[in-house]
């Protein structure tokens, strides 16, 4: 009963809200997972992607009002899977994923990318529960053993400059991980 009311709940927040956008032909990110996520009941698949899914719903309802880039918002709309991709570009692209042009974009943007950042490790977590092996990942995707070194010695708010020059080793676990979530 609960997963149905917050589904009813959940579509109508998609359908109904950011009409700007989609006036515009273009979906809004909330709408772009609510689509995914109703793949996910059609089908009843419920892990990683799935929780994945919910928590970027989470963050991105709460209305910071950044807009994706045009060259970004496409590839979303077609993607199979547009939370990983999304993912992946926020990791990759930060700023650049977003259109930075209003006043406080700069202020919301500073505000999301730590949630974002504990977002991946939450996915690398869920993906980690559904292995028999504990150190399934590690020995899969040897980056992730310095990965989860250097994050014991992470400073507080130097997630993006963490991501920025780790970018080619957060690629490869990205690429790898996508293995572990096949369908």
């Amino acid at each position: 009963m609960k997963l149905k009311i917050t589904y009813a709940f959940f579509f109508f927040a998609v359908f109904f809200s950011h009409l700007s956008d989609a006036s515009k032909g273009h979906m809004t990110l909330l709408q772009i997972m609510g689509r995914e996520e109703e793949q996910f009941h059609l089908k009843h698949q419920i892990g990683p992607l799935y929780k994945l899914n919910q928590r970027i719903v989470d963050i991105v309802g709460q209305d910071y009002q950044l807009k994706i880039h045009s060259k970004y918002q496409k590839d979303l709309e077609q993607d199979e899977r547009p939370s990983f991709l999304f993912l992946k570009l926020i990791l990759t692209r930060q700023r650049l994923l977003f259109n930075m042009r209003g006043e406080g974009d700069e202020t919301n943007y500073r505000e999301l990318f730590p949630q974002f950042f504990y977002l991946f490790i939450n996915f690398i977590t869920d993906i980690q529960a559904t292995q028999k092996d504990h150190l399934a990942l590690q020995k899969k995707i040897p980056p992730l053993k310095n990965f989860f070194f250097e994050l014991q010695h992470l400073r507080v708010n130097k997630e993006e400059e963490y991501f920025l020059r780790n970018e080619k080793n957060i690629l490869h676990i990205l690429d790898k991980l996508e293995d572990f979530i096949q369908e």
